[in-house]
């Protein structure tokens, strides 16, 4: 009765950072076919050219960044629950200047605005899952969040595909107030309140969370939480200046340097670059439109973080991350061939065959971004958290923000099967580093791995 308890108590925790998921991916997945439509309609609502359309995918990846360094800097401070209600709190304002706006500029202006509150929720998210669930449910926990956020993409895509654009904003704004509305359901992590000397409502919340009902329970929460309360006394003894916090700590250093690397990848890859602009990388046939393509690029991804639901706690991350990223190779590689093929050789391929490899990726994809959000939450030290994980998104908000700016200049200028060899070559060697670096935590607590981590220097 008691796992029972411990299980839907943390389920009803983590429901506002799954919903604040989906209220990210809404306006993720809002860009790809609102990009088409500032492109290629004239006579519509809003309008844009080339130009303003890239500082529109990209530049929310800057305000992405700007947030990250905003939380890594506060959020011990304020706490994991008030930052994500700050953070779900600014996307709802964002869809209403996207709403009343019909200037391309001012547009830049409100997806800058979203990438901040982006920022905020991305760190806060891993932070809060991590220290709120136990092992048994991590992965299945984050994997859930991934979930939302790639059906929150499916869905913003089938309504950006179908719908006018004025609705689309409205309908998005709605649902963003939604998952604004379920912040209230936020438990305190137990680790923030230790840090900041509030032992016993840390202590009352992770019993709750625990589904403590008996004495014999009791008794093994407060082991528990004895072991919490030291490994933070211990890192907060740590917690000097950020050069001696890792000069003096290889352990620190070393889950910085895995995350870090990690998180580049993703963009390295050529992630965000194809889910902005997968509404216009594949040209109209007689039997789909462009649009639909998107729409079926984000079934296959919800379909994938479906799948990842079910079987995380079934594999290992390290497996999940070296198979994903060689299928990456062969289909960046597969796809670099028939762009080039298309538009260098008398040979034409069907897009449908470059959907299916896409299609193929995605599902990967998926599966390291689980992988990403999971070493996120495990690997970090508490002394190291929020700047960790901070860190960890600018780095990748940067990324992100270069290699979208740069995808349409290059495959004009060079060919876009250019950007997929670029993308082959560093899916590559992040199998190399995952193969050489990566550590397997599944099933393990923080403060195992951290001991693991540690023993391994």
């Amino acid at each position: 009765m008691i796992g029972y308890l411990a299980t839907y108590r943390q389920i009803l925790a983590v429901i506002p950072v799954s919903l604040t998921e989906f209220n990210m991916g809404i306006g993720c997945g809002w860009l790809a076919p609102a990009i088409k439509k500032l492109l290629e309609d004239s006579s519509g609502e809003i309008t844009a050219n080339s130009d303003q359309a890239s500082w529109i995918a990209s530049l929310y990846d800057f305000g992405k960044m700007f947030g990250s360094i905003l939380t890594m800097m506060i959020l011990d401070i304020i706490g994991r629950s008030p930052m994500l209600r700050i953070g779900s709190f600014l996307i709802f304002l964002t869809w209403l200047i996207v709403i009343f706006t019909k200037s391309a500029p001012v547009l830049v202006f409100a997806r800058f605005g979203y990438g901040i509150a982006v920022g905020i929720c991305d760190v806060v998210c891993a932070i809060y899952l991590g220290e709120n669930c136990t092992p048994k449910i991590r992965g299945i926990s984050c994997c859930v969040s991934v979930f939302c956020f790639f059906f929150a993409v499916l869905l913003a895509f089938a309504l950006g595909t179908y719908l006018p654009y004025s609705v689309t904003s409205i309908v998005s704004a709605a649902i963003s107030f939604i998952c604004l509305l379920s912040s209230v359901l936020l438990v305190e992590s137990p680790q923030f309140l230790t840090l900041r000397g509030k032992f016993d409502k840390a202590e009352k919340n992770l019993m709750w969370l625990r589904g403590t009902t008996s004495k014999n329970s009791q008794v093994d929460i407060r082991q528990e939480y004895e072991a919490i309360k030291s490994n933070i006394e211990f890192e907060k003894q740590k917690k000097k200046s950020y050069y001696e916090t890792f000069a003096k700590s290889s352990t620190n250093l070393k889950s910085l340097v895995i995350v870090l690397v990690i998180s580049l990848s993703q963009p390295a890859c050529g992630s965000a670059s194809i889910f902005s602009y997968i509404s216009i990388m594949f040209p109209t046939s007689e039997f789909v439109s462009s649009n639909e393509f998107t729409v079926w690029f984000g079934t296959i991804q919800l379909i994938s973080a479906t799948v990842c639901v079910l079987v995380i706690e079934k594999f290992k991350r390290r497996s999940i991350a070296l198979l994903s990223n060689l299928v990456f190779l062969l289909c960046h590689s597969g796809i670099a061939f028939f762009y080039y093929a298309n538009e260098n050789t008398s040979a034409k391929y069907d897009s449908w065959m470059m959907f299916i490899l896409i299609g193929i990726y995605s599902i990967f994809n998926v599966a390291m971004d689980s992988v990403f959000y999971l070493v996120r939450s495990e690997l970090f030290p508490q002394s190291i958290k929020p700047f960790g994980c901070g860190v960890s998104i600018i780095a990748e908000s940067i990324l992100d923000f270069a290699t979208v700016k740069v995808f349409l200049m290059v495959a004009e200028k060079y060919g876009m099967y250019v950007n997929f060899v670029i993308y082959a070559i560093f899916s590559f060697l992040t199998f190399l580093f995952c193969y050489f670096a990566l550590p397997e935590t599944r099933g393990k607590s923080l403060v195992y791995i951290q001991r693991e981590l540690d023993k391994k220097i």
